[in-house]
């Protein structure tokens, strides 16, 4: 939970990785991040926010529904290894211990 509290924090000084980018956040649990990048920048493309565990899943999307969290997110599930057909050209992945551009993710 550190990397996400450090990560809440960055949020506002990062507006060249979310302005009108493709995001997906790995690991969502509460969807805590992703709502943030949501709510400081709304002209993100679209935001799909992922978790292995259907309980978060259910968590984060009562949590994005309750924050009115733009149309333009998608809770989906997503365990490590599988592929998630809905963002092909994802340019950013953010996660609470995660953070960096797909030239440096390639490994995910």
């Amino acid at each position: 939970w550190l990397g996400a509290k450090l990560f809440l924090h960055a949020i506002p000084k990062l507006e060249s990785y979310f302005s009108g980018k493709l995001v997906m956040e790995l690991g969502s649990g509460t969807g805590l991040a992703g709502i943030a990048v949501d709510k400081v920048y709304p002209s993100i493309q679209s935001m799909v926010l992922t978790d292995a565990s259907d309980s978060a899943l259910a968590l984060c999307q009562r949590n994005c529904d309750n924050n009115q969290v733009s149309a333009k997110a998608h809770v989906r599930k997503l365990c490590w290894g599988d592929t998630l057909a809905l963002c092909p050209a994802t340019k950013m992945e953010t996660g609470g211990e995660t953070c960096g551009t797909s030239e440096t993710t390639e490994s995910f």
